[in-house]
């Protein structure tokens, strides 16, 4: 009887895939209301707080809503396994 083939999948294979759907799974989040939120309690609690570390970045739009608001987000995903700043203030 033959051993069954493990499944191998480089890590960036898998999150290349994850995503190119992963908006369409969220596509009813309300990322800019969670946007608002995060900036509301850094300014409520650290108002001198420019950037945050955002761990799971997903596909970018809570930094780019930040980056809006002046706050510069860095990133750390399994995607890029470490952090790196996507955007900054303008």
């Amino acid at each position: 009887m033959s051993k069954p083939s493990a499944i191998s999948h480089q890590p960036s294979t898998v999150f290349n895939d994850y995503a190119r759907y992963y908006d369409l799974l969220y596509q009813d989040k309300d990322y800019q209301a969670e946007a608002d939120y995060v900036a509301g309690l850094m300014k409520r609690f650290h108002l001198e707080a420019r950037s945050i570390l955002k761990l799971g970045s997903g596909t970018g739009i809570h930094a780019s809503l930040l980056a809006k608001k002046r706050i510069c987000c860095s990133r750390c995903g399994a995607q890029r396994g470490h952090a790196r700043p996507v955007f900054g203030p303008a």
